[in-house]
């Protein structure tokens, strides 16, 4: 998919044996995501699953420009100890995953020099493109560290009173994505116009809910009418980050 439009990060938390619909429908050439994000057992699982690679493989060669292995990064502590976020890294890269998802990545300021060290180490690993999902605004400095931050996670209602600073528009909208759950058709559409105007041009917006134990359980059934108010909207394309 030419990146001339806003678009969506999609965290594909559900395996294609359970919903087939969600991973056909981003296989189609008109798609408009910039990534998706693979998740296996929270993480790269401990063997690989070829129906979920088969599928994601499918996904990428439908337009789909980036498929991210997610690492659960544990808000800064799973730097050391014997099971650390570049483990799980060596096996995206392994099965041909060169860009990562960093989940519950620390938002605070003390936490900016950390998480850019880890960020760092990823990349120089084989990591081509990171997202970092802080879920909430992080302090200035966060935003400088990956290819796209994460900056809201959570309900329709929350979103609707999001107040966004004005130093996060220094920033370009490619890099920032938000993420919305519990939202109707309706409040998809609304949902993208909301996000270009707090400089965000990377929106995600889904009916399921939290209380359903995972909001990101495959694409809303609404999906064909918020990709083209996505596509409504131009928006210049993400520089990327390479190593």
């Amino acid at each position: 998919m030419p990146l001339d439009t806003m678009a969506a990060g999609v965290p594909m938390y559900v395996h294609p044996g359970i919903d087939a619909r969600s991973w056909a429908a981003l296989t189609t050439s008109d798609q408009p995501v910039r990534w998706i994000v693979l998740n296996q057992a929270d993480g790269p699982g401990a063997v690989e699953d070829p129906v979920l690679y088969d599928a994601a493989r499918a996904v990428k060669a439908g337009g789909v420009t980036k498929v991210c292995g997610y690492i659960d990064y544990a808000f800064g502590a799973r730097d050391g100890g014997d099971y650390t976020i570049n483990q799980d890294a060596a096996k995206w890269i392994s099965r041909g995953i060169d860009s990562v998802f960093l989940d519950r990545a620390p938002s605070a300021a003390a936490q900016v020099q950390s998480t850019a060290v880890s960020v760092l180490g990823l990349r120089k690993a084989g990591m081509k493109f990171a997202v970092l999902n802080y879920g909430v605004l992080p302090a200035p400095g966060h935003l400088d560290i990956g290819d796209v931050a994460v900056v809201f996670e959570g309900d329709m209602p929350t979103y609707r009173t999001l107040s966004v600073p004005a130093w996060v528009f220094e920033h370009e909208p490619e890099r920032i994505a938000h993420l919305v759950y519990e939202a109707s058709q309706a409040d998809a559409r609304e949902a993208v116009g909301l996000a270009r105007g707090r400089g965000c041009h990377n929106l995600f917006a889904t009916a399921a809910t939290f209380a359903s134990g995972n909001p990101w359980a495959g694409l809303p059934t609404y999906w064909s009418d918020e990709a083209k108010a996505l596509k409504s909207f131009p928006a210049r394309p993400a520089p990327g980050w390479q190593v």
